[in-house]
């Protein structure tokens, strides 16, 4: 897989996250692919334009997400039915989830758009609780085992 276009999403409230997107949106442009950002993920790195989650996951062949297994999950969760392939990022000391360590952004970027990279296929779980009458929200559970 070849990205054309690359969705950027940060966790905003990780120390340097902003210069972090920066850079990383600065590296894929180098590399002539293009690059989407959250709203909220631009409103933090000063970027003018952002976009919404649903048009993330209708546009961008892969998600870039700078943060850690939790915020993979946020995203999971935000994508509903539209899930598309995640590059995590870790934004911190330890994740699970995570392809690359914040240090070693360039060379991901590098390897996304040399095709250097594997997939796998994890299984999603939806869930709700049914108290009496009251229904929670859908609840979604990302498998760390492969699908």
């Amino acid at each position: 897989m070849s990205p054309k276009t690359i969705g950027l999403i940060a966790h905003p409230g990780k120390p340097g996250v902003a210069d972090l997107v920066n850079v990383i949106a600065q590296e894929f442009s180098r590399l002539s692919i293009s690059v989407l950002v959250e709203k909220e993920t631009a409103a933090i790195a000063g970027k003018k334009v952002g976009h919404s989650m649903a048009e993330l996951g209708a546009a961008a062949d892969l998600l870039v997400v700078a943060g850690g297994d939790g915020t993979i999950l946020h995203v999971v969760g935000q994508l509903g039915d539209v899930i598309k392939p995640i590059f995590g990022i870790n934004v911190g000391s330890l994740g699970f989830l995570t392809c690359a360590n914040s240090s070693t952004y360039r060379e991901a970027v590098e390897c996304i758009a040399k095709e250097r990279i594997n997939f796998s296929q994890r299984a999603l779980l939806e869930a709700w609780v049914k108290l009496g009458e009251k229904q929670t929200a859908k609840m979604i559970a990302l498998s760390m085992r492969m699908a």
